[in-house]
């Protein structure tokens, strides 16, 4: 009899991510086209992210609706301390730097007009 060597499931896993991968990279470099979506995932094992959602409502979604006569803005950003509104309060740096060279450009055409 020929003996067929076992795999351990830490062999067999790491098989089948290979063949992921290898697959993923054929796929991605525009060597073979995928025929059929694969629509079954067996990867039950994979670490769960636990994500908090807070469910905010403005006032006038709410039932107790009220006119006010309030002046002020009202913050469309409910957390100023969080990645993505201190972000979008920086800007870009690379947006700045182009509207600074097409500024500067702008000038320099003015410029030579003027002279």
């Amino acid at each position: 009899k020929s003996q067929v060597p076992r795999l351990t499931a830490r062999q067999r896993m790491r098989n089948e991510d290979q063949d992921r991968w290898e697959d993923s990279r054929l796929l991605a470099s525009g060597a073979v086209t995928q025929a059929n979506v694969q629509t079954e995932f067996e990867d039950e094992t994979e670490n769960k992210v636990h994500l908090i959602v807070h469910n905010l409502k403005p006032p006038f979604l709410t039932k107790g609706f009220k006119f006010t006569t309030q002046q002020k803005m009202v913050s469309v950003v409910k957390d100023a301390t969080n990645d993505f509104a201190q972000c979008a309060r920086k800007g870009s740096a690379l947006l700045r730097e182009v509207r600074e060279q097409n500024e500067r450009s702008k000038m320099r055409q003015r410029f030579w007009e003027l002279a």
